[in-house]
């Protein structure tokens, strides 16, 4: 068993989970039935794990927050895709000429067009086109400004986890991780490690796991460094 003493978080963290986490004895691990149910598990994940969601959308603990409201927008920041941009964003087209809108505007017109997407983020995580616009959201605003975003992915029961392994999610939460605050990447990364070793094991979300590796520690510096 490795040792995590003396390490960095999330290393530190990411190591206990897996010590924590005991393999099945032999004799079940090689049940018929066990190895049947865990394929049947797999290739479903495989199919697409956010499948799920509308299921957990549907439970009557999870509300999206209430959309918070621009303010101090003036008349000649407007585009032609303000007021648009979630519509635009599941197009192809549409989610490029978006993309371009936020490369070349204000930051004030870019919380704008963010907060157009409150209440769409998880489908936006689901979507071929709107997870580029939701990761250029995410890499373009103010971190402090992300706080939207993290708050829709934590309030639905497993959608972090769910996300990790998902082909366009596992973006998402990478960029979260890049370009979030130190508390963002700390909260995903706690979420992240309650299923450490399913999601260490799947081909997207090995990859999620590195990112929180490389930026988690990053993260937890300057929590230490504001506590000094």
């Amino acid at each position: 068993m490795m040792t995590s003493q003396g390490l960095p978080f999330p290393l530190r963290a990411l190591l206990e989970r897996i010590n924590a986490n005991e393999s099945p004895p032999w004799g079940t691990h090689l049940n018929p039935e066990c190895l049947r149910a865990e394929r049947s598990a797999r290739k479903q994940i495989a199919q697409d794990p956010l499948e799920d969601l509308p299921r957990l959308l549907g439970a009557s603990r999870w509300q999206v927050p209430a959309p918070t409201k621009a303010c101090g927008i003036s008349s000649s920041h407007s585009t032609e895709v303000v007021g648009r941009v979630w519509e635009l964003s599941q197009d192809p087209a549409g989610c490029r000429e978006i993309q371009k809108a936020f490369d070349c505007a204000t930051d004030e017109l870019k919380l704008a067009m963010a907060l157009e997407l409150q209440g769409h983020v998880l489908e936006a995580m689901k979507c071929p086109h709107a997870n580029h616009v939701l990761q250029k959201c995410i890499t373009l605003l103010r971190p402090h400004h992300l706080q939207f975003v993290v708050n829709e992915i934590m309030a639905c029961p497993d959608a972090i986890q769910l996300a990790a392994r998902h082909k366009f999610g596992c973006r998402i939460m990478q960029r979260l991780l890049e370009h979030g605050l130190p508390d963002q990447v700390r909260d995903l990364g706690d979420a992240l490690l309650d299923q450490v070793v399913d999601i260490a094991r799947h081909p997207y979300g090995n990859y999620v796991l590195q990112n929180l590796l490389e930026n988690g520690n990053a993260a937890e510096t300057e929590v230490d460094r504001r506590a000094a």
